[in-house]
């Protein structure tokens, strides 16, 4: 396998692991909460399905790649 299929592969994990425990979670297990209990459950399982840190570091690779295409064209012509 080629390293840059092995590494995207290897990024996808934590989507992975997410969506298995979203489907472990039984909804009518939480039918007494409220809507602030809700949101604090949500952000828990975003947290723990590593989705904020991938955001992130995809977030940090756009930048990346602007600033490259922003120095690469300094000196041309418009």
């Amino acid at each position: 396998m080629p390293s840059v299929w092995f590494f995207k592969l290897y990024n996808k994990i934590p989507l992975v692991e997410a969506r298995r425990a979203f489907r472990q979670i039984n909804i009518v297990s939480f039918p007494h909460v409220d809507e602030s209990s809700r949101e604090n459950l949500h952000g828990r399982l975003m947290v723990e399905s590593g989705y904020e840190k991938m955001k992130s570091d995809a977030d940090k690779a756009n930048q990346y790649q602007d600033a490259w295409a922003k120095l690469r064209g300094f000196g041309r012509k418009t």
